[in-house]
């Protein structure tokens, strides 16, 4: 009798246990979850009308690389609950990051502007301020490549066209390159630092991440960093402000689709900073020479061994190119279209060619952050996409005279760099 009972009550809770399980999977089944090292980003799952194509371009990509790159571009969702809250549309002060040909040109390349931005959306936020950013220099419409994603960094009219004699209103902190305040930045009072000017033009070029993580000032608006790494930090502003325009990101999806069909597929990528060569003879210093050039073919040839892998090749330079597509992988290639240029060298290029060569690197970026293995070298680029990409899985850094495994976290240092 007494044995009937009992198996009665544990029928009993094994019911109850299945009820539970069937409520908390349909609630969990409402949410996405994008699991970046121990940050966990949350989104909401897509609406009934889009979810067919997110589903259709899932399938296409077959990569955890590539599913985590969509999410972040498709759910538009707030990246990660517990950032401070910007300050909104509705504040009456700005801080502007700029880049234009008067007092605040030579911004820097692509990997540096992008972490001015980065550097002045923090910023922004800590002393209650909108965010904007307008690229003037070089003179191409920047919405064609790269748009806001959750933060609107838009300005449709520039509050002042020159810069040359500035109003009361208005005031410049130029930040570039200055180690002083990258060394002290933990203990900086940024409100006094901006000061109280309704417009504050910006500029800067570092990765301050390290520094703001330890602010003691500004701590209540910087708590969240406590919990992430300062790689980490660098890819979550970076997804929250910026999206591929709609016709590059449709033909990234398009591109990964028909070079990836599959899931045997993979993608094995080198980006090669090669710095001043024939391509960019005016650029400010040599990286790398083509005596390090058989490093990088030895290597891709050891994680290309089938048709099954394809191969992209992101290079400042021609001459690497052209050795590329005689490798024994050349056949495998994924080429991408465009001008090979520095976004702030403009050397012999034309308007015409200075856009192709933005496009291409932006794009070139974005591709680099699906590879399924990728290789680095010393350029803010490399490990920019090496932050968003998010894994150190597949992840090596090529250190002149070989290639090593590598992560995310150690980056700066393999490098000695400050950004």
């Amino acid at each position: 009798m007494r044995s009937a009972r009992l198996l009665k009550y544990i029928m009993l809770l094994v019911m109850v246990g299945i009820i539970v399980v069937v409520i908390t999977s349909g609630k969990w089944m409402n949410h996405m979850y994008f699991n970046t090292d121990e940050s966990v980003f949350k989104f909401r799952s897509p609406s009934v009308d889009e979810s067919s194509q997110t589903i259709t371009d899932m399938v296409t990509t077959r990569s955890t690389f590539r599913d985590n790159f969509l999410l972040w571009n498709k759910a538009r969702q707030n990246i990660a609950e517990t950032i401070y809250p910007y300050s909104s549309d509705k504040a009456s002060r700005y801080l502007i990051y700029r880049c234009d040909s008067g007092r605040l040109s030579h911004c820097g390349g692509l990997a540096d502007r992008l972490k001015g931005m980065i550097a002045g959306y923090i910023i922004a936020n800590i002393t209650d301020r909108q965010f904007k950013a307008e690229i003037l220099n070089p003179n191409c419409y920047l919405h064609q490549y790269i748009i806001p994603n959750l933060v609107n960094w838009s300005l449709s009219t520039s509050f002042h066209q020159s810069l040359d004699k500035i109003a009361s209103d208005t005031k410049i902190v130029n930040l570039m390159n200055n180690k002083i305040i990258y060394n002290n930045i933990g203990n900086i009072n940024f409100t006094e630092l901006i000061g109280s000017s309704k417009y504050v033009y910006f500029r800067a070029n570092l990765d301050y991440s390290q520094g703001f993580r330890h602010s003691h000032l500004h701590r209540d608006k910087l708590s969240w960093m406590e919990q992430v790494t300062p790689d980490q930090i660098q890819a979550t502003i970076f997804k929250q402000l910026f999206s591929l325009s709609p016709r590059l990101q449709s033909r990234l999806q398009n591109l990964l689709a028909q070079e990836l069909p599959t899931s045997k597929h993979k993608l094995v990528c080198a980006h090669v900073r090669m710095g001043k060569n024939p391509t960019l003879p005016t650029d400010y210093f040599t990286r790398l020479s083509s005596e390090h050039l058989p490093n990088v073919w030895k290597f891709i040839k050891h994680h290309s061994t089938s048709d099954f892998h394809k191969v992209f090749v992101m290079s400042d330079s021609a001459e690497v190119m052209n050795q590329s597509r005689l490798q024994e992988f050349g056949a495998r290639l994924v080429l991408t279209p465009g001008v090979i240029g520095h976004v702030d060298i403009p050397a012999n290029l034309n308007t015409e060619d200075m856009c192709s060569a933005t496009e291409k690197v932006i794009f070139d970026l974005h591709l680099l952050m699906n590879c399924d293995v990728l290789m680095i070298s010393d350029s803010g680029l490399s490990r920019l996409a090496a932050y968003v990409r998010g894994s150190d899985e597949g992840l090596y850094c090529l250190d002149k005279e070989r290639v090593i495994p590598c992560k995310k976290i150690n980056l700066k240092d393999i490098y000695q760099v400050l950004g």
